[in-house]
């Protein structure tokens, strides 16, 4: 639990780094003690950790598989973020030993997807609303490109 809020302070101090702030800049802003923040990134992580622990039971109770294509899918949309190329990218996974962190990632966002599709949602004039409704727009818009 201590390594992932360690890894969520070092992703918000590299967050406000990129903006030109500094973590003790930010949190004289919020009027937030380096403790208090440190007791919400516990939270957010212990709160992010049952989250996995429930789609895992639930990949697992629906047998949910991870083909080599959606495995690779994930694998080249964190490469283009990450601004390296997609081999590039996975070696270094496999050198970290984190590759089965990804695997684990794209089961669990299967297995959300599978509750999204069996649970009914409605407007508050009980009017039922779909993914596409509460993205915003229809799939087609949210296509992208993999050529890049």
């Amino acid at each position: 639990m201590r390594e992932e809020v360690d890894h969520r302070k070092q992703a918000m101090t590299d967050q406000l780094e990129r903006i030109g702030a500094s973590l003790e800049e930010y949190l004289s802003a919020e009027e937030k003690t380096e403790e208090q923040i440190d007791a919400e990134l516990t939270e957010a992580a212990t709160e992010g950790v049952k989250i996995q622990l429930l789609l895992d039971t639930l990949a697992d109770a629906e047998d949910v598989q991870v083909s080599d294509d959606e495995f690779g899918h994930e694998i080249m949309h964190r490469a283009q973020r990450a601004g390296v190329q997609p081999q590039q990218y996975y070696d270094q996974l496999v050198r970290s030993g984190t590759a089965g962190a990804i695997f684990g990632d794209v089961r669990r966002g299967k297995a959300l997807a599978l509750v999204m599709e069996r649970i009914k949602i409605t407007d508050s004039a009980g009017n039922e609303l779909n993914m596409d409704d509460l993205r915003g727009g229809s799939a087609d818009e949210h296509d992208h490109d993999h050529d890049h």
